[in-house]
């Protein structure tokens, strides 16, 4: 098997597991909660569907082989990699900014350099959580992430080739 091909098969492999654990642990909260997630008397799952849950498990999970490339790609060693890893946590932070009050405006657009947020906003929007002039369609956020995170995969992979070239 060539390298690409086990690439490829590593980042299917990858984007499949994460796809189906994304949709399972958002479906089985949204079920499970009963009224632990409700406040103030509305329910905070009850815009949550089952195409919207599934859609943002799919396009968030792109995600997965743009971290595994950048990370073969940049890493020297193992401790390098995991080093990388532990602090790329951070980056799972950054769409939470979304909620402040501050970042509901084109100033959101800020976060959108973080291939996360893309997903993340397309879900929370599609769920009414919040609403805004300045918010795409819900479709638009899953478009325009799925967009940006083919590109960064592709970007990663071509670094990735370029290191073992060397």
């Amino acid at each position: 098997i060539s390298l690409k091909g086990y690439l490829t098969f590593k980042s299917v492999y990858a984007y499949i597991l994460s796809a189906n654990g994304s949709f399972w642990i958002i479906f089985a909260i949204k079920h499970l909660s009963g009224d632990a997630y409700t406040f103030m008397g509305i329910d905070l799952w009850a815009d949550f569907t089952f195409i919207l849950i599934l859609t943002y498990a799919f396009v968030a999970a792109l995600f997965t082989p743009v971290f595994g490339l950048f990370l073969s790609a940049v890493a020297k060693n193992k401790i390098e990699g995991f080093a990388y890893m532990k602090s790329a946590g951070m980056i799972a932070i950054i769409p939470a900014l979304v909620v402040i009050n501050t970042m509901q405006d084109w100033k959101q657009y800020f976060l959108g350099l973080t291939p996360i947020f893309w997903p993340v906003k397309g879900l929370i929007t599609g769920a009414n959580l919040l609403d805004n002039s300045h918010n795409l369609p819900t479709l638009g956020y899953f478009i325009v992430g799925s967009i940006y995170m083919i590109s960064l995969i592709i970007i990663s992979y071509k670094v990735f080739e370029r290191k073992i070239q060397n």
